[in-house]
């Protein structure tokens, strides 16, 4: 069924002829600069209660607690793994 597969055309990409780089380089400067004054101006306790929600929220058991899974199969793996390393240096002594 090769003959009824038709190709995708290709994706339009334009890249621009004349790029003044430079100026480009320059207004992003100038934008990381706005962002840095404007945090600078913020409060710092409010940045640092909001630090402190986002780790009480990170911490919640429920969501430990609903990865369990996660655990026991890395478990497994490395058990398998680490089985399969001993057979292999155990096969390497025999041969030599």
């Amino acid at each position: 069924m090769f003959f009824f597969q038709s190709s995708k055309p290709r994706r339009f990409h334009h890249e621009y002829m004349y790029v003044d780089e430079r100026k480009e380089f320059l207004s992003d400067i100038e934008k990381r600069v706005k962002n840095e004054l404007e945090q600078q101006d913020e409060p710092k306790e409010g940045y640092r209660e909001g630090l402190q929600r986002r780790l009480s929220h990170s911490l919640r058991p429920q969501q430990v607690l609903t990865h369990k899974h996660n655990r026991f199969t890395a478990m497994w793996v490395s058990l398998i793994l680490s089985a399969g390393v001993i057979a292999l240096l155990i096969l390497f002594l025999f041969i030599a």
